[in-house]
């Protein structure tokens, strides 16, 4: 496909300056008045006079048209075929000689040669060879080019497609159990209301009114960003990464109130990183799901914060440690995954992982999840990422 690409790109270009003809002859005085007459013609003209002389050429440019010599001094015209086909298949090759006979050209033209011609050379007949050779040369490129074109649009549909399936799932289970608990609950509180003494669950049930109000406003707000990041080009720059985890250890705290967090962070200091304002969605994603996926009494979050340098590139390495209800090995490699349903009971992850995954990746970054305690997915996750780091 990308030899296609830059083939295809060649032709754009030779059409802008005009076809280009490589002579390869020993004769000086035959190439030079051929060179003439063709640069007259509007061609752009190049001579070689020997195989090896020709081969070098063609390896750094391509030729629309080669008119070649079978006779040589350094290799017969006819064996300089096949490497020269190889280097650009679509070059229309044109045998010259004077010594013709059948058998000769019957493998010039089995090799690729596109035409065989005699001398003395008749340069009307010439013209009207090279005018029809690039013509045919025209439309196998147009004809692949559309083909290109076609594929890329296919592609570009059936990924709209896929994304379009993918956020209709998504907004399809996670609003209905939304709309689901909600529905409940006001169901509930109708009855509390009837009966005085359990007035004191009202609360409660408040307080499951704003939990899926927030978890609504979430995922409205998870798939635009998705979809910016997977339509648009989103720009890096020099972030300071300790106060966007701050705000984001603030914010789970605030979010997450009734629930008991213990959480520790081994940095107290500035650390700048290649990334954007994004990361805070990064940590909060990663942060909210240790707390949403743990049936601990007291939920407990370890942040650890170091360098890495693999010889090539620094990046600063942020874990996430929990002591959740895991995820089994099997599942690990999908859990970043736009469709992932990952955690125990049939509970999906969401957005948020995808979401996380998509950023990570923009950063030239990496993301992954292991077990707290290698070997028993059950105590809780690691989450790692390496974020390159702001020299």
């Amino acid at each position: 496909m990308r030899k296609i690409a830059q083939n295809l790109q060649l032709m754009r270009d030779l059409e802008e300056k005009g076809s280009r003809i490589l002579i390869i002859d020993d004769d000086i005085g035959s190439s030079k008045t051929l060179k003439l007459i063709f640069e007259k013609k509007g061609f752009k003209t190049e001579t070689a006079r020997t195989g090896l002389d020709a081969l070098k050429m063609i390896k750094n440019n391509f030729f629309n048209v080669v008119l070649l010599d079978i006779k040589l001094p350094d290799i017969q015209g006819i064996d300089l075929l096949t490497p020269l086909k190889e280097i650009h298949p679509d070059m229309e090759v044109l045998m010259v000689t004077a010594y013709a006979t059948l058998e000769t050209a019957v493998r010039a033209l089995n090799e690729g040669a596109s035409a065989f011609i005699t001398k003395p050379l008749n340069m009307d007949e010439v013209l009207a060879i090279i005018s029809k050779v690039l013509e045919k040369q025209r439309l196998v490129f147009d004809k692949r080019q559309a083909e290109e074109s076609l594929k890329v649009s296919e592609l570009k549909y059936r990924d709209a497609y896929d994304r379009a399936n993918f956020y209709k799932d998504i907004f399809t289970h996670d609003v209905n159990n939304i709309l689901q608990n909600l529905l409940s609950s006001l169901e509930l509180l109708q009855l509390f209301q009837k009966e005085p003494k359990k007035g004191y669950k009202i609360n409660e049930l408040m307080q499951i009114f704003e939990e899926q109000l927030n978890r609504a406003m979430n995922l409205v707000s998870n798939v635009r960003k998705l979809s910016d990041l997977e339509e648009n080009e989103i720009f890096i720059k020099k972030i300071e990464a300790y106060q966007l985890l701050r705000r984001s250890i603030n914010y789970l705290t605030k979010t997450y109130n009734k629930r008991e967090i213990d959480i520790k962070v081994n940095l107290n200091k500035e650390i700048y990183v290649k990334a954007n304002e994004l990361l805070i969605d990064v940590f909060e994603n990663i942060l909210i799901n240790a707390v949403k996926y743990n049936e601990s009494r007291v939920v407990e979050i370890s942040i650890k914060v170091s360098e890495v340098d693999n010889g090539r590139n620094k990046f600063i390495k942020f874990e996430f440690i929990d002591n959740g209800i895991g995820i089994e090995d099997l599942r690990k490699d999908n859990v970043f995954k736009r469709n992932s349903q990952i955690s125990k009971g049939g509970k999906g992850m969401g957005l948020g992982l995808s979401l996380v995954k998509k950023i990570i990746t923009n950063y030239n970054g990496k993301i992954w999840v292991e077990d707290k305690i290698v070997g028993d997915h059950s105590k809780g996750c690691n989450f790692i990422l390496l974020i390159p780091k702001w020299a």
